[in-house]
């Protein structure tokens, strides 16, 4: 089950993903696979198709120059069932090797962001890591100790004065 949170305010976001390292991982990392999804597809697509024509052009051009000087201009040319299949084969060589260079890629970015996001997770845990070994000084320990004996005696005094009295 998939939901979807739609928040416009940047400090609200980054209020809602500050107490929740994880959460903001998830969240970046579903967004850089959407990106991929929509954008990197479509220029790998166009870099494929660019690349596919420009070799399949060059490979007919190159065996109709071929046939013409062996056979001279005046015939007619089809290419053969056994050069369709040479090109039908050369295309989905192709397209396999742009979608391999398409997801080495989108793992490459995906990789570094999480690198990244790492990083910055380490060195939160190391702040909160810092801010709680401050709250936890001799000195502070002490002093709570001894308000909250303090307050122990004051109650222990006022149950006793309390006695007393009845």
């Amino acid at each position: 089950m998939a939901i979807k949170i739609q928040i416009t305010n940047f400090p609200t976001l980054k209020a809602f993903l500050e107490d929740n390292p994880e959460l903001e991982v998830e969240i970046k990392g579903a967004v850089i696979q959407e990106f991929a999804r929509r954008y990197l597809k479509d220029v790998a697509e166009k870099f494929s198709k660019g690349t596919l024509a420009n070799q399949i052009r060059d490979g007919i051009k190159e065996e109709f120059i071929k046939e013409v000087k062996s056979s001279g201009y005046k015939k007619k040319y089809v290419l053969s069932d056994e050069y369709k299949e040479h090109i039908r084969a050369a295309f989905l060589e192709i397209i396999h090797e742009e979608r391999v260079e398409a997801l080495k890629m989108a793992q490459e970015v995906y990789k570094s962001t999480v690198n990244e996001h790492r990083k910055k997770l380490h060195g939160a845990a190391e702040r909160i890591e810092n801010r709680i070994n401050d709250l936890l000084t001799e000195e502070k320990i002490q002093e709570v100790v001894e308000k909250l004996a303090e307050k122990k005696v004051l109650e222990l005094l006022a149950l006793a004065t309390k006695k007393g009295a009845d």
